[in-house]
């Protein structure tokens, strides 16, 4: 295994931990709200975890990065080896591929 894999094992492991954070933090957050409104958010967050596992690993990368990790455009660019604006339009070509992922898998969950 060259260091590179491990690496990248690495990361998706740390990521994988951040959303597990993450999911509780907002479980958390819900309690004291009706049962259907936590439900709801469980199934989000499922889905758009499913989702982003099915990306390319540099667009999954880019998404747990700014928005589980919350590491700005320069912490970004730093890790992976990129530009602050080519970060910025490589996230958002990401985000617009999630946001289609999820409305043809998940149509009506996220209305």
């Amino acid at each position: 295994m060259s260091i590179d894999d491990h690496r990248r094992r690495r990361r998706i492991q740390r990521h994988n931990v951040d959303y597990e954070i993450a999911s509780r933090n907002v479980a958390s957050q819900t309690t004291g709200q009706d049962p259907y409104s936590a439900a709801l958010l469980g199934q989000r967050l499922t889905a758009i975890h499913a989702a982003i596992s099915t990306l390319s690993s540099r667009d999954a990368d880019l998404i747990r990065r700014r928005h589980i990790a919350q590491e700005t455009y320069a912490e970004i660019a730093a890790a992976m080896g990129m530009s602050s604006n080519h970060v910025g339009v490589a996230l958002l070509r990401a985000e617009r591929h999630l946001q289609l992922l999820l409305s043809r898998q998940h149509a009506g969950l996220f209305d």
